[in-house]
């Protein structure tokens, strides 16, 4: 038997809290504190990785609607009085906090949970990405997308994407990352990263021409 987000009720693994985010909770009330244990517990144990990378993602860029989403509001949001009695109030210093957590826990159960692929001359940018933005659901999500949404451009499309990512103008890199298909608030939330972006994007830009390169027939002598 499933419930609603795919997870198998009957086999569900439990989980315990980091003593780090215990220590964030802890004075919240204690029925606050079982709500999100539960809410972790669905979240570690739903089969589906891609689902719960877009959850970590959207709590990046959007926390109140990801939050909302899993059944939490953030304190003091313009809800009405009869979705507030239903969800898990939290403020909102701790949302990212909990993203934190949520991560840290699947991975415990799913150690291969966001290894995504990565093209070996894109593998130094997603190292300096993840480095750099000290956030690796951030970097793991924007190269992910990456992958995905690259074989829907010609060349042409491309290199003027490259153009507008190294532009030092905000206008110019800003569009460039809307034109990878990112909306507007992951735009905003990646806008100081458009050069990783760049760098990424460029990486399997090459390595689709070293592929195509190796696969072309040359004529006999």
């Amino acid at each position: 038997m499933y419930n609603e987000i795919g997870v198998r009720t009957n086999m569900l693994r439990s989980i315990e809290f980091r003593s780090k985010f215990v220590k964030q909770i802890q004075n919240l009330p204690e029925e606050t504190q079982e709500g999100l244990k539960k809410v972790a517990i669905r979240f570690v144990n739903d089969e589906n990785d891609d689902k719960c990378l877009d959850i970590l993602w959207r709590m990046t860029y959007d926390p109140e609607t990801a939050l909302n989403m899993l059944g939490i509001s953030i304190e003091n949001d313009a809800i009405l009085d009869d979705e507030a009695e239903k969800n898990i109030q939290i403020p909102y210093v701790l949302a990212k906090n909990f993203r934190n957590e949520l991560r840290t826990q699947r991975k415990k159960i799913h150690p291969e949970f966001m290894e995504i692929y990565i093209p070996d001359g894109c593998k130094e940018t997603f190292e300096s990405f993840l480095k750099e933005s000290a956030d690796p659901i951030l970097a793991t999500a924007t190269c992910n997308h990456c992958n995905k949404v690259y074989g829907d451009f010609t060349d042409e499309e491309i290199s003027r994407i490259l153009f507008l990512l190294e532009s030092p103008t905000e206008a110019n890199y800003f569009g460039g990352i809307r034109s990878l298909k990112f909306g507007y608030a992951q735009a905003v939330c990646l806008k100081k990263y458009a050069y990783h972006i760049h760098d990424y994007l460029e990486g399997l830009w090459y390595e689709k021409e070293s592929k195509e390169a190796g696969n072309m027939r040359w004529p006999l002598p």
